[in-house]
Order: structure tokens, then C-alpha cells, then sequence
């Protein structure tokens, strides 16, 4: 097998938008969908998330997130699965959801999703960073008046980020836009542009994975999806965060 070859990319997203839908896919550079290949992913919590907002708010928070996705054709089930993920490493993918308290991208960021694909486009493992320095609540329905980001709603967006989606930049609306004020709760439920985007991604059944292991080459690239810019940024492949006026 040829050696890995690694890149590394953060930030805008490759995409290739449907004419009919606002919604993008991520790609590799030769245009193949960025997906899962197996028809059940985990992901794990960090402690320090939970320490630092709640474990039960955590906890429920991630698993509103990963049932949004839930029950389309061909798409994995996201679980939150219990233990804890391995330590961070900007250069490993452990397929947690981490608190980093010390944020290293722009300050507008909420979130950020790091993927490692294959040179095909197959997923093989998932980062779920949460900007330590900003304030997260697990919100009611409706959160009136709220200052504080509604954390499932901004883990539904990255956990579409984790399947392969990039962002739906012309629907609001969407789960996958990249814009989020605080007290917004509505990406917690996916859009017919959402759900338009995860089946295409998945419109193919998974593949015969042993048969894809025998001489496949691989590679390894990082992709991210930052958070939500404030109004007057320029608009980053993630969750971006709006004030309200």
C-alpha cells in the first residue's frame, strides 16, 4: 500500500452546489463526496465539555444533534456513544466532541469540525472542537431574550459538517447555514434543504469495504468547518455567529 500522504486544509470548504437546493457537499479535489462508509458512526465526549457546561445538558445536547440526522436512506447513525475520546491532537482524528478552551481560529467561530478522508472521499475519523470561550446553554423552546448559543442547535450543524455536508448558504433557514445569533434554537431540526443534502451525499448504498480495502490508495486531508462570523466578516465554511441588534 502507498505510503500516506498527508494535506491539510481549514477553513473554506470545497464544494459542489446542487442548481435545485442551497445546500453543498464537501469533496476531494478530484470532485468525490466526502462520506462515511459504514453504517454507524460514534462519537465520544470530552470530560472538560461536560465539566464546563453540564454533563446532563452536554449529553442531552449531543444526542438532539445526532438524532436529527437519523433514520434517511444510506446515512449512518451518529451515536454518542459513553467513555471519553483520546486526548485532542490537532493531528489525529478521535471522533470526539472537545472543548477547547484555548481557541485557536478566528474569534467569530463557534465551532469547527475536522474530517480525515481517504484520496476517494471515505471518512475515517471526525473532530468536534466547541470554542471554550464562548457561552453555551442547552436553551428551552422558545429561548426569548437568551445571550447564550444554543448548543444543540450549533452541534447539529457540525455533526451534518461530520457526515460530509459543507453549508447551505442560501437558506437561513437551513440547519447548515453558516450564520447563528444567540437563543436561536431552529437548527435543531432539519430543513427539506438539509435533508435534501444528506441524501444526496448518501444516494449511494454503503460500499463492500473489504473489497475497497484491497489496493485502495489513501490519503489523509483535514477539512474544517469554523463557526458563525459577527455582521461585517467575511463568511467562513462554518457556524458563524451573528449579534443580534
Amino acid at each position: 500500500m502507498r505510503a500516506l500522504a498527508m494535506v491539510m486544509w481549514m477553513g473554506m470548504l470545497l464544494g459542489m452546489t446542487n442548481e435545485a437546493h442551497a445546500f453543498a457537499l464537501k469533496t476531494t479535489d478530484a470532485g468525490k463526496p466526502v462520506r462515511w462508509q459504514q453504517d454507524r458512526v460514534e462519537l465520544r465526549i470530552d470530560p472538560a465539555l461536560e465539566a464546563q457546561f453540564g454533563r446532563q445538558a452536554v449529553r442531552r445536547a449531543a444526542e438532539v444533534a445526532s438524532e436529527a440526522w437519523r433514520g434517511l436512506a444510506h446515512v449512518p447513525d451518529v451515536v454518542i456513544a459513553d467513555g471519553e475520546p483520546a486526548a485532542y491532537d490537532a493531528d489525529a482524528r478521535n471522533n470526539g466532541i472537545y472543548l477547547l478552551t484555548d481557541w485557536p481560529f478566528e474569534d467569530a467561530q463557534v465551532a469547527m469540525t475536522v474530517t480525515t478522508y481517504t484520496t476517494t472521499g471515505d471518512i475515517v475519523g471526525v473532530d468536534i472542537l466547541v470554542n471554550g470561550e464562548r457561552s453555551f446553554e442547552m436553551l428551552p423552546e422558545p429561548a426569548l431574550g437568551a445571550q447564550q448559543h444554543d448548543l444543540a442547535a450549533v452541534l447539529t450543524h457540525e455533526v451534518g459538517h461530520a457526515l460530509g455536508l459543507a453549508h447551505s448558504d442560501d437558506d437561513p433557514e437551513a440547519t447548515m447555514y453558516a450564520h447563528i445569533r444567540v437563543g436561536e434554537t431552529h437548527q435543531r431540526t432539519l430543513t427539506t434543504d438539509d435533508e435534501a443534502a444528506i441524501m444526496e451525499a448518501y444516494s449511494a448504498p454503503v460500499a463492500d469495504t473489504a473489497a475497497m480495502a484491497a489496493g485502495c490508495t489513501v490519503a489523509r486531508g483535514a477539512s474544517g468547518s469554523s463557526s458563525l462570523v459577527s455582521v461585517g466578516m467575511a463568511m467562513l465554511a462554518a457556524v458563524l455567529f451573528v449579534r443580534r441588534k
